[in-house]
């Protein structure tokens, strides 16, 4: 046997470089000397699986069941056809122009089923008289880049979940310091009211218990000037993000008979005047 397949027509077969060890011999090479039928489904159903022998085809055809009882290479002829069909459905639209495409690139390479596949696609109505496909359709070299016919998706990164992060007194201190610039006069009670401040910021114990501070503003903590600037905008030097940040609210105060003051803010946002007037403030946070 194995001296005469040399001396046969191609041989319709299915998965042939099992088939090829199987009879001692060495793997076919590429393109192959027989038709293989696990080829031919590759290029029909790309991307399908199905067990590489004439039932497992058979069954990844949906061919009926009283088939698979019988001799696996009774079921060849069966397979072929069921192929044949399946690719006839599948020449229409712009499909038809991809498959044309492919089988003529694999016509270059010497498949042994691109007469068959060029057959069944009617291949020769689409071509010039030059034996090439026209300008305007796709060509055997696109054909090989699947990649653009593949739909386009975007993929984000979700978002990270909330976290809190503490404020150490010592950088507390060195945004007041920051704020205030270098030629404000050093107050002992805004920097302890500030650091007092930073506990209501501090991250829950209990789920759904907030943290709650209550601190009276006492004589020179700076009630004046910290309800008449506008929020200091930029990047935070404590957190590194760029938003506003908050400015005390004065709760139940009231005027006294201090005149108004301007005040200079940041100096990346500029100086504005702000009037204000002093008032003993108890904040609630």
């Amino acid at each position: 046997m194995r001296e005469r397949l040399g001396t046969l027509p191609p041989l319709l077969v299915v998965h042939a470089p099992a088939l090829a060890r199987r009879l001692g011999l060495p793997a076919p090479g590429q393109p192959g000397p027989w038709l293989d039928l696990l080829e031919l489904f590759a290029f029909v159903h790309p991307a399908r699986p199905a067990v590489p022998t004439p039932r497992g085809l058979a069954m990844a055809l949906g061919l009926d069941a009283e088939a698979l009882e019988t001799i696996e290479a009774d079921l060849l002829p069966g397979l072929l056809a069921s192929l044949l069909n399946d690719l006839r459905q599948r020449n229409t639209g712009d499909e038809a122009e991809q498959l044309a495409a492919f089988c003529l690139r694999m016509a270059q390479a010497g498949w042994p089923w691109a007469g068959t596949v060029a057959e069944t696609l009617e291949l020769q109505n689409r071509l010039t008289p030059r034996g090439t496909l026209p300008e305007d359709a796709m060509q055997p070299a696109d054909a090989l880049r699947v990649w653009r016919t593949l739909p386009k998706w975007e993929e984000n990164a979700p978002r990270p979940p909330p976290a809190s992060h503490a404020i150490t007194p010592l950088e507390v201190r060195a945004r007041l310091a920051h704020i205030l610039g270098d030629g404000a006069e050093s107050r002992a009670g805004q920097a302890d009211f500030a650091n007092v401040c930073i506990n209501a910021f501090a991250p829950r114990s209990m789920p759904g218990d907030p943290t709650v501070l209550l601190a009276e503003a006492g004589t020179g903590t700076g009630k004046t000037l910290a309800t008449s600037p506008p929020p200091a905008s930029g990047p935070n030097a404590m957190t590194g993000r760029y938003g506003s940040a908050p400015i005390p609210a004065t709760c139940n105060a009231r005027s006294s008979r201090k005149p108004a003051a301007s005040t200079p803010t940041a100096p990346h946002i500029g100086r504005r005047s702000c009037s204000a007037r002093a008032a003993r403030t108890i904040c609630a946070c």
